[in-house]
Order: C-alpha cells, then structure tokens, then sequence
C-alpha cells in the first residue's frame, strides 16, 4: 500500500486562518450565547459539589474522631498526664 502524498503547502491568503478557525470554535455555529452559558453554569454546579463534598468530609471525620474512644483518649493524654512520665521534685 502506497504511503498518501502529502498534503500541499499552506498558501498565504488561501483557505482559513487559525484566527478564523478559532472564532468559529468559540461562535460554536450561532449557538455560542446558548453553549458558553451552559459551560460556566456546569463550572460552577461541579466548583460547588467539590466545595461541598470536601466541607461534608471534613465535618464527618471531625464527628468519627469525637466518637472514636481511642482518639479520644490519645487527644485526652497529654504527655504531661501520661502513665509513666510523672516528674518527681
């Protein structure tokens, strides 16, 4: 199988620019008013999710901890109280 030839140089002045071919992408063929909303709309939902989420794991591993009795007692303890480490004047 013969390899394709290669495309023929890009002329100036002939065919669209990458300036054109960029304003086409972000008019999305007329429906850019529609399209770029509904982006920035979505942007925000998942921004809020993840804000959300991590707020949501952060207060429930603060209530595991506050139930869990060996966290409680280590967080208790302190290295002054500990067994053992009682200093004698």
């Amino acid at each position: 199988m013969a390899a394709p030839p290669n495309p023929p140089a890009r002329r100036p002045g002939k065919g669209p620019t990458e300036m054109d071919m960029l304003s086409q992408f972000f008019g999305m063929g007329g429906y850019a008013g529609f399209i770029w909303p509904a982006y920035g709309i979505v942007a925000v939902v998942l921004i809020g999710l993840f804000v959300a989420g991590k707020r949501f794991q952060r207060a429930a591993d603060e209530e595991l901890a506050s139930l869990n009795p060996r966290a409680r007692r280590a967080s208790e303890t302190t290295p002054e109280t500990a067994p053992g480490t009682a200093h004698e004047t």
